[in-house]
């Protein structure tokens, strides 16, 4: 009885000090990818609020839902609470949940023996997280020469080069297990999309590369002397000219990669908070495949309880998934 709707959830856009990702960029990268509904989660400052002036609303069959990051939690208020003291993360929890919002645990990977009550969910997954293990690939993106043959595979092949990261997030499953003994937490995705990890190169006043990241902080400058290989690169260019540029994590790349579905009846700001709440979603990697028609249920004694229902235990009860696809 509900339509599937695909989300993302702890998106960042220029109102966060290490973004400069535009509403209109932010939009048409969900589009793109298929998704319907963006919640954000902008890192608090004094220069703005949140909730107040974040992005909110439908543009072009796209949800915006304004949140923050802050102190190791991703909060969804529904109304504004930036001025509100909150010393301690339970305290945050009990801010956000006495306007009715939503709140989940962030981050996992720092904070594995927090106890908190009142949350809505956790993220089970984080693209953050999963590239901190990837030591050889951060490696790979600093070294000129590994970089150099990187370059025709991330334009070939870009979605697979960004889930070339992914791992089975085992630590963040066996927590969310454990958290789930105390109370029921809603599990959810964080695409943490900063659209900030690119390279810029081009050639300075002294004709030698310097490279720029995406939020244009200056990395590093190559001597194209001292490193043979990148002489044919400047063949033409004069200073100011581009050598290359990678742009690794777009919106739309991000978004693919992973996504939080929503079972609703209608695509608005109280239905996805109400899917939140009761544990209608699930997380998928939709860059393998489109997963909309997944359904999870209970079924015992003439009654089916729907994904996130709270299920008395009987003989006789099943759990029954379905897939548009074989599995």
């Amino acid at each position: 009885r509900y339509k599937d709707y695909r989300g993302v959830m702890h998106v960042h856009s220029h109102f966060s000090h290490d973004s400069q990702g535009t509403v209109e960029e932010i939009r048409d990268g969900a589009r793109k990818a298929g998704v319907q509904i963006v919640m954000f989660s902008e890192h608090p400052a004094d220069t703005y609020d949140y909730f107040i002036d974040g992005n909110r609303g439908l543009e072009d069959g796209v949800l915006f839902v304004p949140g923050a990051e802050q102190g190791g939690l991703l909060k969804f208020p529904l109304e504004s609470i930036q001025k509100r003291p909150a010393d301690t993360p339970q305290t945050s929890v009990d801010l956000v949940r006495a306007t009715h919002g939503q709140v989940f645990l962030s981050h996992l990977e720092e904070r594995m023996d927090w106890e908190l009550s009142g949350l809505t969910g956790s993220e089970i997954y984080n693209i953050h997280a999963d590239f901190k293990d990837e030591g050889r690939f951060a490696k790979a993106l600093t070294n000129p020469i590994q970089l150099l043959g990187l370059i025709p595979l991330i334009k070939q092949y870009p979605q697979e080069v960004f889930a070339a990261l992914q791992d089975y997030p085992a630590d963040y499953l066996r927590r969310w297990d454990e958290l789930c003994l105390a109370s029921r937490l809603t599990g959810i995705a964080a695409n943490d999309a900063h659209h900030n990890q690119g390279m810029h190169a081009f050639v300075d006043a002294d004709g030698k590369i310097q490279l720029e990241d995406a939020l244009k902080q200056k990395l590093a400058v190559l001597d194209p002397e001292k490193i043979i290989l990148l002489k044919p690169l400047l063949l033409g260019k004069s200073p100011g000219d581009t050598v290359f540029r990678i742009d690794m994590d777009s919106y739309e790349r991000s978004f693919r990669h992973v996504s939080t579905h929503f079972l609703m009846n209608e695509l608005n700001e109280a239905e996805a908070r109400a899917a939140l709440d009761a544990g209608r979603v699930y997380v998928a990697f939709d860059w393998m495949a489109d997963p909309t028609g997944f359904v999870y249920r209970a079924v015992g004694r003439g009654t089916t309880w729907e994904m996130g229902s709270e299920v008395p235990f009987e003989a006789g009860l099943e759990l029954e998934a379905e897939t548009p696809l074989s599995a």
